[in-house]
């Protein structure tokens, strides 16, 4: 079955191009697609986990201290004492390691 006739006349090969230059035109005027979100560095992205682990654990160490009473000497207390006294040390270790390792990069960054 032939296309059907856009007009009374036919169209002749350099109309037939315009038609389709422009088309392709008006496609092309849909909006780019908006650009990925840059990720920040690893020594950035270390010091927010670090800090939002510090966060943690000072609300953590709240709720310990604000248990009630008949809650004070269950196993979920004493596990997370134990817990909470072996991961500070560490926790205060990992914060000094990014605040060493931002000064640093800043004294490079200065030289």
């Amino acid at each position: 079955m032939p296309r059907r006739r856009i007009g009374t006349v036919p169209m002749n090969p350099a109309k037939r191009q315009a038609r389709r230059r422009a088309k392709l035109r008006r496609q092309s005027l849909i909006p780019p697609v908006a650009p990925t979100r840059r990720i920040a560095a690893r020594p950035t992205r270390w010091a927010a986990a670090v800090a939002t682990l510090v966060d943690l654990q000072e609300e953590y160490r709240a709720w310990l201290e604000n248990l009630p009473p008949n809650l004070e000497s269950s196993r979920l207390a004493d596990s997370y004492r134990r817990l909470s006294s072996s991961t500070s040390r560490s926790c205060r270790r990992s914060t000094q390691l990014v605040a060493t390792a931002g000064t640093d990069e800043a004294i490079a960054l200065d030289t």
